[in-house]
């Protein structure tokens, strides 16, 4: 369980590493920029710690939104983390929003969506901007 001190996770973005903004009162998270830390293991560490125990008393309604306009296979693989025990959540009763942004003009961030929505059981809704 969080702590009061906890309610909020913050991570300024960088050149290469995204923007992460997590708030337990609000059940927003997300996650925006270019994904490409030296070590993605211990970039999203701490994040991911932050959803587990965000999970232990979530927010009826979650909303996890992703802007990353490129991402490497580590990276990505931190994504899928987060998002199985977003799913664990969705399977328990709660609900589960994942919104998807994504460049009109980059397939590939589409496809990069498209296929993280198919690892999960959660639907995504994809945003073009």
């Amino acid at each position: 369980m969080l702590s009061n001190a906890e309610i909020k996770f913050s991570v300024l973005g960088r050149e290469d590493t995204p923007e992460i903004n997590f708030d337990a009162k609000t059940g927003e998270l997300s996650i925006s920029g270019k994904s490409l830390p030296d070590d993605a293991v211990e970039y999203y560490h701490h994040a991911i710690n932050w959803v587990k125990k965000y999970a232990e008393s979530p927010c009826p309604v979650t909303t996890f939104t992703l802007h990353i306009t490129y991402m490497n296979s580590a990276s990505a693989k931190r994504i899928i983390d987060i998002l199985e025990i977003l799913d664990k959540l969705k399977s328990n009763g709660f609900q589960v929003k994942v919104v998807w942004m994504y460049s009109s003009d980059d397939e590939d961030g589409l496809e990069e969506g498209n296929e993280m929505e198919r690892m999960c059981d959660i639907p995504f809704t994809y945003v073009s901007i």
